[in-house]
């Protein structure tokens, strides 16, 4: 096909999805206790969707290219990183940088039973890519209000097998990174943030994802950004992108873009028969395998639906922070019965929900409230998987715990509701009625 033929019906695609979009903008209708108040959800449009169909249209080769690696410059540069390393989920994105800190290659690598400190009120993978990687999770309790990892129980459980600390922002809301940087640098420890909920989110002056060596984000369609599935990890010291690269492509020597990323099937990189390994002089690094390691690419596609995301994502930030905003303020009229989340003082949480726990005399049962919410289409979900140490896959698992007493009221007295940008005033004033509605029925009954 022609060049200019190609491009004029490129563009009258583009049109038609335009107008798709358009006439879906035109019949959405929010009908009270009918419609479902989603507690996340992907907000796209057109832009993303022509995008996509751009890049496949293109005759490119699917796999990573121009568009992944744009996308990771500009991530990198929106989060204020050394570099960035996408993959196909948040999930991978932690369990690939215990597998990178654990390499031989590293300069003083973590070993088989090392012990890495966390929180046990977290999302299961996260702590997956501990255990995973054949290292002992250490568990320190809560803060009953940020619900982030108290760092007041750090040091207390530091011993001479401790070599790093995990850190998750819980729900978006920020730990104090400050704190945990220094304790880490007294220990000689590593610091990894789960910002897989926390995209842009800010503590002081500085972004999350920029405090510890590596973080991880997810892409999934519930997140303050999406690519439908997919993940990143980003990295504050060059040294681990090419062992994070090398890992994610089933362990291969070569970590260049080109070899990599499908930016031109024709390129010969001038490397190629380089290798420093004994026995290989002469080997195609392509298929030279130094590293056990996984298949975790994305598609480039993703990459350049991804790219228009970034575009939005300030305004998602915002409009989760004005819509938790509108709904706590509501919600504070029932703190005699709900205990409502708080914020470091300095930063700037972007809220993934609203986490809420009931008090231990309120009088009813977290299921009696999210049954009623639910009844009302508004969803809700428990805090991640409350205390994993509790779940039934890891009643076997080799751990250390402090104890718990906060995680424990969490996992069965907190859930959470909704804040993302797709949620309506409209939406947050009928939310707010069906929780009056609950309390006035309650104080009825009693």
């Amino acid at each position: 096909m022609e060049e200019n033929t190609y491009n004029e019906n490129l563009e009258k695609i583009k049109e038609l999805i335009r107008q798709i979009y358009e006439q879906r903008k035109k019949s959405e209708e929010f009908i009270p206790g009918k419609s479902k108040v989603h507690y996340s959800g992907p907000i796209f449009d057109e832009k993303e969707v022509n995008a996509t169909i751009a890049n496949l249209t293109a005759g490119t080769w699917l796999a990573e290219g121009k568009a992944t690696l744009e996308f990771e410059k500009q991530f990198s540069d929106l989060m204020r990183v050394k570099d960035t390393i996408v993959t196909n989920s948040g999930s991978s994105a932690l369990l690939l940088i215990f597998a990178c800190l654990m390499n031989k290659d590293l300069e003083n690598p973590l070993k088989e039973g090392d012990e890495v400190i966390t929180s046990a009120l977290m999302f299961p993978t996260t702590l997956n890519s501990i255990i995973l990687n054949r290292l002992k999770p250490v568990f320190v309790d809560v803060e009953p209000e940020t619900y982030n990892l108290d760092i007041n129980q750090i040091e207390q459980i530091i011993s001479e097998k401790t070599r790093a600390i995990l850190v998750m922002h819980h729900l978006g809301n920020p730990c104090d990174m400050n704190r945990i940087v220094d304790i880490a640098k007294k220990h000689n420890l590593y610091v990894i943030e789960d910002c897989c909920d926390a995209h842009g989110a800010m503590l002081g002056d500085k972004i999350l994802g920029s405090f510890g060596h590596m973080a991880a984000y997810s892409f999934y369609g519930a997140h303050a950004m999406t690519m439908g599935e997919g993940g990143a990890i980003v990295v504050n010291d060059l040294k681990f992108s090419p062992l994070l690269i090398s890992l994610k492509t089933c362990g291969r020597a070569c970590t260049c873009a080109f070899c990599n990323v499908a930016v031109d099937p024709d390129f010969q990189c001038p490397q190629r028969f380089e290798s420093k390994y004994a026995g290989f002089e002469n080997f195609d690094k392509r298929t030279l395998y130094p590293n056990i390691g996984y298949k975790l690419k994305i598609l480039d596609l993703q990459c350049a639906f991804g790219i228009e995301q970034l575009k939005r994502l300030p305004d998602f930030v915002k409009k989760r922070q004005g819509n938790f905003d509108s709904l706590m303020n509501g919600l504070k009229k029932f703190e005699k019965y709900l205990t409502l989340p708080k914020v470091l003082e300095g930063s700037k949480p972007s809220w993934f929900a609203i986490p809420i726990t009931l008090k231990s005399d309120c009088g009813f049962s977290r299921e009696e409230l999210v049954d009623y919410l639910e009844k009302n289409n508004i969803e809700t979900r428990p805090l991640l998987g409350g205390n994993l140490a509790k779940q039934p896959a890891y009643q076997e698992i080799d751990f250390k715990s402090s104890p718990l007493p906060h995680t424990d009221y969490c996992h069965v007295n907190s859930f959470y509701i909704g804040c993302y940008p797709g949620i309506t005033q409209e939406m947050i004033n009928f939310v707010l009625n069906v929780f009056e509605d609950f309390f006035r029925k309650l104080e009825n009954s009693q």
